[in-house]
């Protein structure tokens, strides 16, 4: 769950502090408002490339920093990945006016496909018109497979090995 976000200097947010709730949280506001800078800047978190263009005006560097308190799967999930002690997570984004950026876990510096890889478990972030993905046929049996839950997953895997060895003994 993300406890804590913070954004300084990204786009026209000047200091911003958020302490989010357990269940719901919701951003309400007129258009223009900064609702989606916010979402940008939690983007960075999951991975996204940064850009100069994301440094507030007149700043060296924009930071975001995201606190985040992990269950006991996603624990252990990370734990493969990285060498964390708690059950928190603290995922950091520089961005300098070059467009350099720096990424940190738990105050390390680390690698965006880390990121990527990790916070893959995380964080979701879904717009406003992501129910069109619902509707397409195409993901549906995906849909339907990510229900089953890792036992189906892995049978299915095991299947698809089997039914790929047949095929290639059928052709020999």
């Amino acid at each position: 769950m993300l406890e804590q976000l913070t954004i300084r200097n990204f786009a026209i947010i000047d200091d911003l502090s958020i302490t989010f709730n357990e269940g719901l949280n919701i951003f309400t506001g007129e258009t223009g408002a900064g609702k989606s800078i916010i979402i940008d800047a939690l983007g960075l978190l999951t991975g996204e490339r940064a850009s100069a263009s994301f440094v507030r005006h007149g700043a060296r560097k924009a930071f975001v920093e995201g606190v985040f308190s992990l269950n006991d799967s996603q624990f252990d999930k990370i734990s493969e990945f990285i060498n964390i002690e708690e059950n928190t997570l603290i995922i950091t984004k520089e961005v300098d006016e070059n467009g350099k950026s720096t990424n940190k876990i738990n105050g390390r510096i680390t690698t965006l496909s880390n990121i990527k890889l990790i916070m893959h478990n995380i964080l979701d972030i879904h717009s406003q018109n992501d129910n069109q993905y619902l509707l397409d046929h195409k993901h549906h049996l995906g849909l339907l497979d990510s229900f089953g839950g890792e036992e189906l997953l892995n049978i299915k895997k095991t299947y698809e090995i089997s039914y790929d060895t047949y095929k290639n003994l059928q052709k020999e």
